[in-house]
């Protein structure tokens, strides 16, 4: 009798085990097809916005291509200067926007390729400067571009270091309130034959339980609510690209620093980084002329 009892007993928890084990393997297989599902629908999505955004491009072109002949004719009523002024300043942060997607997408399916070519990098990143000045103006901040030298030439991606310093000071207007500050430096090292550019503002700042992930995709920012989106994100993998490193620094009495560190010694890329003719940059540059009516 006993010998029955302990067979029922054993039968019992070997039954026990194996519905245990049936239950965790169906879990674990529910959770597998979770993230598959997961995965297979943020692929979806990517492909959606990333087709809309090749949809947008022509037509933005082609409204880029008349702001820019209304520019040159120069006769443009008084009473209409500050609206034509709005709309290709609209235009040029959508086109941005839109290339900044399809940027990320770029990187979800493969690195991203360099098309260094030499310019002067001051002059380039003071055009940058100066498309904020007037969102400085209207919320009264003070925002200066403090260049170490009047001008210098190296090898750049004009296109990457555009989206880098474009999101870094988004971020910088984005977080600093009214009559706060921004400060854009560049700064060239001839010693180490690197760019460093800074900016800093006297924002909320980041709390120092989300610097860790400050780079990863759509950090959030508890004091303010609102999410950086993909903006650090897409500046750190775009400054890697570029051979450079982006680090985080806290302000003293508030506010955030981000330092780009780009290399300006030509010995540290491959022949195969440097712009040639038949790249995609030269070959959107024309599809815009071919599209220009006039």
């Amino acid at each position: 009798m006993a010998y029955w009892g302990a067979f029922v007993i054993y039968l019992f928890l070997l039954g026990s085990l194996m519905y245990v084990a049936w239950r965790v393997v169906r879990r674990m297989d529910d959770l597998r097809n979770k993230v598959k599902v997961e995965k297979e629908l943020t692929e979806y999505k990517l492909r959606f916005f990333t087709h809309i955004s090749h949809e947008f491009r022509t037509p933005l072109t082609l409204i880029q291509v008349a702001l820019d002949k209304m520019h040159q004719v120069k006769v443009i009523p008084k009473e209409m200067v500050s609206s034509v002024r709005m709309m290709d300043k609209s235009a040029r942060r959508m086109s941005r926007l839109v290339n900044q997607l399809l940027e990320f997408r770029k990187m979800q399916e493969k690195k991203p390729v360099l098309s260094l070519e030499e310019a002067d990098v001051i002059a380039f990143l003071h055009e940058i400067y100066l498309n904020f000045k007037e969102v400085a103006e209207s919320k009264r901040m003070d925002f200066r571009f403090l260049p170490s030298v009047p001008s210098y030439k190296m090898f750049l991606d004009k296109e990457k270091l555009d989206k880098i310093v474009y999101n870094l000071l988004s971020n910088a207007f984005k977080y600093t309130l009214s009559g706060g500050k921004v400060d854009f430096s560049v700064q060239v090292d001839e010693t180490t034959h690197q760019l460093v550019i800074r900016v800093v503002d006297t924002g909320v700042g980041i709390p120092k339980e989300k610097r860790e992930q400050l780079f990863k995709h759509y950090l959030q920012n508890s004091l303010s609510g609102d999410s950086m989106g993909i903006g650090l994100y897409l500046v750190h993998e775009l400054v890697q690209v570029h051979k450079g490193t982006v680090v985080y620094e806290e302000c003293r009495g508030g506010g955030s620093a981000f330092i780009v560190t780009l290399p300006a010694d030509v010995s540290v890329y491959d022949k195969k980084d440097f712009l040639i003719p038949e790249s995609a940059l030269l070959h959107e540059e024309e599809l815009r002329h071919r599209l220009s009516p006039w």
